[in-house]
């Protein structure tokens, strides 16, 4: 997972910002099965070891975290609330995308898994540049 190159990110966000923009909303697993749910790609889950993704290293997962906190740095550099909107929390088999990721728990122990996730990668991320969560 590769959300851009740093200095793309930069320039993507101040064409925001010089045109007004000011809020971002990076949204993960709309109507699609790729990177979901994202918390797999993010955060290791201390309590889920069984959860992983195909051919990810745990170095590739710091570096998808470490990219999510540079959107929020960037966010904030640049005076743009930027949102983390997470559309579904489990693989639905008729949605395009293949599913990476294995073990995951099924019924009720699937949303005990998905309900700390968020908050698993926002400690990550400094208080004053965490991204909002959109949720219902």
């Amino acid at each position: 997972m590769v959300f851009f190159p740093r200095n793309i990110g930069a320039i993507t966000l101040r064409g925001f910002r010089s045109a007004g923009s000011n809020r971002c909303t990076l949204t993960f697993c709309d109507q699609t099965n790729y990177l979901c749910p994202p918390y797999a790609y993010l955060v290791e889950m201390p309590d889920y070891p069984q959860v992983k993704v195909e051919g990810l290293t745990v170095e590739a997962r710091a570096k998808n975290l470490a990219m999510l906190r540079r959107i929020a740095e960037l966010a904030h550099e640049y005076a743009i609330d930027f949102d983390l909107g997470i559309w579904m929390q489990a693989p639905v088999p008729k949605y395009s995308g293949a599913v990476k990721v294995t073990g995951l728990p099924e019924g009720q122990a699937s949303a005990e898994y998905c309900a700390p996730g968020p908050a698993a990668h926002l400690r990550s991320v400094p208080a004053d540049r965490r991204p909002a969560i959109a949720h219902e």
